[in-house]
């Protein structure tokens, strides 16, 4: 996981949904409730800006003038309109390859929704406030549905645009052995000092998008590209897999640099390269003891 660039493209949010407005029929009744009240629109960006700006986003109430015209607000807004598609474009332009098209609520999937930060059935105003807008999975948006807190009252979901996520790791892989074979199981831990109440966010991030196991099923399918890594560097004494072990460490710290230090794949060639266990298993595999 690593922070997303918050859009830039030379335009405010409120000049592209102006601009979005003035492509509609303007003899529409929507379109007539839209630009009677766009100054209202343009004051709710302001507030959202400013929220965004000190991390207060949860706190930000929905504007009860512009609830009254929510439908026109929520028909601004289709995944293929002008607006969205642009805001697409300018995120993965603007954000590295490695995370192109890719969600960065679960590092996982294809990114083929645009999921509002603050929920557009709560919050219509923002339907297409680029600021409100990231690329994510469908199956990430229906574990985060419309909500923004969990049932203590906390935000659950990481702000990639402000909430700045640690270089240090917070993600680990335990790695056991079982009948046939090696097993990954992630977990998080708190060991290399991340602030607590980021830390705890981290936590509410990944109960509630069940990032675990689903890092679990992902290390299962990526398990043999390891094990084939250890496989064809000609191995034939506990020296090579060391150096072996060791050119995987550098290409993984040169990996994470674009995936970040706690993307799952990053975490398992770490762990791997740096496990006994894991040792061991190769080494058997070779025919080979250590």
């Amino acid at each position: 996981m690593i922070n997303m660039k918050k859009y830039a493209g030379g335009k405010t949010p409120y000049e592209l949904f102006s601009e979005a407005v003035d492509r509609k029929d303007q003899d529409s009744a929507d379109t007539i409730a839209l630009n009677d009240h766009k100054h209202k629109v343009e004051i709710a960006y302001r507030y959202y800006e400013r929220a965004m700006d000190s991390q207060k986003l949860g706190l930000l109430t929905s504007s009860t003038v512009l609830s009254r015209i929510k439908q026109p607000l929520l028909g601004m807004y289709s995944s293929i309109c002008k607006l969205v598609k642009d805001f697409r474009t300018w995120h993965f332009n603007n954000n590295p390859q490695t995370y192109n098209n890719v969600c960065p609520y679960c590092t996982i999937n294809s990114a083929n929704t645009t999921e509002h930060i603050l929920p557009k059935e709560m919050y219509p105003e923002y339907a297409v406030n680029v600021f409100n807008l990231i690329p994510a999975c469908s199956e990430c948006n229906s574990f985060k549905r419309e909500d923004i807190f969990d049932h203590n009252g906390k935000i659950f979901t990481i702000n990639f645009y402000t909430d700045t996520l640690p270089d240090i790791r917070y993600l680990f892989a335990r790695i056991t052995s079982i009948e046939g074979g090696v097993q990954f199981e992630y977990y998080l831990e708190n060991r290399n000092g991340v602030d607590v109440n980021l830390y705890a966010l981290l936590e509410r991030h990944f109960q509630r998008f069940h990032l675990i196991d689903r890092f679990y099923d992902k290390a299962v399918q990526e398990l043999p590209n390891i094990i084939n890594y250890f496989k064809c560097e000609n191995i034939t004494c506990e020296v090579d897999y060391d150096n072996a072990a060791s050119k995987l460490i550098r290409k993984t710290d040169e990996d994470a640099k674009a995936y970040g230090r706690n993307h799952w794949r990053i975490v398992m060639n770490y762990d791997a390269a740096t496990s006994p266990v894991f040792k061991s298993y190769i080494m058997s595999q070779l025919n080979l003891t250590t």
